[in-house]
């Protein structure tokens, strides 16, 4: 029975605005899109194609969020703007991206969120179903929007999800569901911590299965929607957990011998929340432990780019807060005691850096600044008595972390 027409209306024409126009045009229903800016984009890609798709640019227009039944939101439009605000006083009801992929999915999906980690453990998960035999589908927030996975040559898709695209969410309802980690981020998008927790919380919506830290009990009653939950991580209770051979275990049994991998710093909790999902999926425990041989980890994630006149290089630069860059100092400097020289630079988001650097006093550990914040990420570590030195550029940086770092040392980009 073919599904009844019904009015949409998509703002922001961006990759993901774009992807659920071709989506929405396919199915037959009547579509707008608009865009607060006057150049998006997929503009040029949307003309292009040739559909008929009324356009309104630089502002957004209140008749057709008023008529449209539905208002589908991309997810770089925060609820904090007048965008935004406007959305929400004049829409019928309001959908994202990953509602229209949930309404049209036809093989069991499972979702990952997260503050750190989502891209990897969708990867390595990825890798664990192929390995099982699966055709394996993954988008999301890893680049690939999700209404592009859909297909009839698929079993499974993995979705990374961000707290922009679950915020506007309504009927998404993965079979597997997992938050790997929560810290402050994307508060000014947001609003509040609070608001950015609850917008995670929304991918167990549904869920049969759900996943989340032993260090976040705070997440358990989100959790608890799902028939089947469990946790993962160091805190003895946990179902998921390394045990100190190295051996992961699950409730108490051991499971899998982890193998010796190099070439990258990955954390151990996301080997255990891709291996917790693939479980939930059949997945056998030789068939991640090959997946795991054969992972390299992605590329600025922890990356060791090799060794040169005995110090050793890792390339981090794509963390985009505060707590992914303590974490990989952190594993890095239990791997590399003898000292670690960290080269930050870039914009530095509205995060405070204190507890961080204040961590590193007494350690050796030193640091090059660079780029916008370099000088307000100097200031703090003399505050607490940390070498840094600051440089204009990235160019200019490196030569001066390499002076720095003595043989046996790490330097990490971040």
């Amino acid at each position: 029975m073919p599904v009844k027409p019904e009015s949409y209306t998509v703002l922001g024409l961006g990759d993901t605005g774009w992807s659920c126009v071709q989506h929405l045009v396919r199915a037959g229903h009547t579509v707008t899109v608009q865009d607060d800016r006057f150049d998006p984009p997929c503009l040029q890609a949307l003309i292009a194609s040739g559909l008929d798709v009324p356009i309104a640019l630089g502002g957004v227009r209140q008749d057709w969020l008023c008529d449209a039944t539905y208002t589908v939101m991309s997810p770089g439009l925060s609820p904090q703007t007048a965008v935004g605000r406007m959305a929400l006083a004049h829409s019928n009801l309001m959908l994202s991206e990953l509602d229209l992929f949930a309404q049209a999915v036809r093989v069991p999906y499972v979702a990952v969120t997260g503050t750190n980690g989502k891209s990897t453990v969708v990867t390595l998960l990825g890798k664990m179903l192929e390995q099982a035999g699966m055709r394996v589908a993954i988008g999301g927030n890893i680049g690939r929007p999700a209404l592009s996975c859909l297909g009839a040559d698929i079993d499974c898709v993995v979705l990374e999800c961000s707290s922009f695209s679950l915020h506007y969410t309504a009927t998404f309802q993965p079979k597997a569901a997992a938050i790997l980690n929560i810290s402050e981020d994307h508060l000014v998008w947001h609003g509040s911590k609070d608001a950015y927790q609850v917008a995670k919380s929304k991918i167990y919506a549904g869920t049969d299965y759900a996943l989340y830290p032993s260090s976040l009990p705070a997440l358990k009653q989100a959790a608890d929607q799902a028939a089947d939950v469990e946790t993962f991580g160091a805190e003895p209770n946990a179902h998921w957990r390394i045990r100190d051979s190295g051996e992961i275990e699950h409730v108490g049994v051991g499971y899998l011998a982890l193998p010796e991998l190099s070439g990258h710093m990955i954390p151990e909790a996301n080997y255990l929340a891709s291996c917790a999902l693939a479980h939930q999926f059949g997945v056998l425990p030789e068939h991640m432990r090959q997946a795991l041989l054969e992972f390299k980890g992605l590329p600025h994630r922890c990356e060791v780019l090799g060794v040169c006149a005995g110090v050793i290089w890792v390339n981090d630069s794509k963390a985009t807060n505060l707590d992914a860059t303590s974490m990989a100092v952190r594993r890095l400097y239990t791997a590399h005691p003898q000292g670690v020289v960290v080269l930050i630079g870039g914009q530095l988001k509205n995060e405070s850096w204190d507890s961080t650097i204040e961590s590193w006093a007494g350690l050796d550990i030193q640091c090059v600044s660079f780029g916008e914040g370099a000088h307000r990420l100097h200031t703090v570590c003399l505050r607490y008595g940390v070498s840094c030195e600051v440089a204009q550029t990235l160019a200019e940086a490196i030569p001066m972390a390499r002076v720095k770092a003595q043989p046996h040392q790490a330097i990490l980009l971040s």
